[in-house]
């Protein structure tokens, strides 16, 4: 028996301590984050953030806050959904979704500026559910009872007096309207139904960032302008 086979066999005589039990409290942790290239942690930031496809659309509820000639117009949001391909809703998933991506707001100020630099707009939520939801001028926002709200005085009385808008209205550049807010018979011209076309109009030509369209109908998409 050579040198080699000697080294070899007295390792079965080693006794080596077990490797300490990991608990599940205290989980291995990479420390060495911070001294990464800002570009490489920009990256790592990236795979968090939501897939925002071409189709990507968000289905929000809103309803009227106030509606005042002081005030302005101030909506509030409901059951923010996410959705990729489908305009068929989920069930609501609020502020917990992990597919908007939240905890790159509280991980650090870095994280923080990287998320809110790519989701800038911010919408209020409300009633029931408190805090704020940003999206990206990429989604698509559905705002599902839009034609319930063109009907309402309160949302017609700002349109037509040009109520001042909230911040977010000017920075949404992509909306999904269903068909039935366009869908006016010719006898109803003169009816409250011309009335509430008429202040989807006006909302539209408000949304001054606006340059993308669909209409959705029957849960898919039936047009698109541009």
């Amino acid at each position: 028996m050579d040198a080699t086979d000697t080294l070899i066999a007295s390792f079965s005589n080693l006794s080596l301590p077990a490797p300490p039990a990991v608990s599940p409290t205290h989980q291995p942790r990479f420390t060495f984050f911070p001294t990464l290239p800002a570009e490489l942690r920009h990256k790592i930031y990236s795979f968090a953030l939501p897939p925002l496809g071409p189709q990507a659309a968000l289905t929000l509820d809103a309803k009227i806050l106030i509606s005042d000639s002081r005030f302005g117009l101030y909506l509030l949001f409901l059951h923010p959904v996410p959705r990729a391909q489908s305009l068929s809703p989920p069930p609501p998933k609020l502020l917990t979704a992990p597919t908007r991506a939240i905890s790159l707001l509280a991980l650090c100020q870095e994280s923080r500026a990287y998320y809110l630099e790519r989701f800038s707009i911010c919408l209020p939520l409300g009633p029931g559910v408190y805090g704020r939801l940003h999206i990206s001028p990429l989604e698509r926002l559905f705002i599902k009872n839009l034609r319930d709200l063109t009907d309402k005085h309160a949302f017609q009385d700002a349109m037509s007096n040009d109520y001042r808008l909230q911040d977010w209205a000017p920075k949404i550049e992509k909306m999904v309207i269903d068909i039935g807010c366009f869908a006016v018979a010719r006898s109803a011209w003169e009816s409250e139904e011309s009335v509430a076309w008429e202040m989807l109009g006006k909302w539209l030509v408000k949304c001054t960032s606006l340059r993308n369209v669909q209409v959705v109908m029957w849960d898919g998409f039936a047009g698109e302008w541009g």
